[in-house]
């Protein structure tokens, strides 16, 4: 497994979106990154060598990606 910053460089570039940020639980990593008017999350439960596809979370209000703060993703192992 690589470091973090590896691993949300390359999930970067495969998910084409910008401002990516990364959180872990054990193996399963959790992908937030902005796309267009949008934000995304995807999963990867086999310590970041693939991802899921990437779902769409519902936005109330306006998303303003720029150049110092994206999406956060933040995961605990309670519901």
């Amino acid at each position: 497994m690589g470091t973090l910053a590896t691993l949300a460089a390359a999930a970067a570039v495969t998910l084409a979106g910008v401002q990516p940020q990364l959180a872990t639980i054990g193996d399963q990593l959790y992908l937030a990154f902005g796309r267009g008017d949008t934000v995304h999350v995807a999963r990867s439960s086999d310590g970041g060598l693939s991802f899921g596809a990437p779902v769409v979370l519902p936005i109330t209000g306006e998303v303003s990606l720029g150049m110092r703060r994206g999406p956060r993703v933040v995961v605990t192992n309670t519901a």
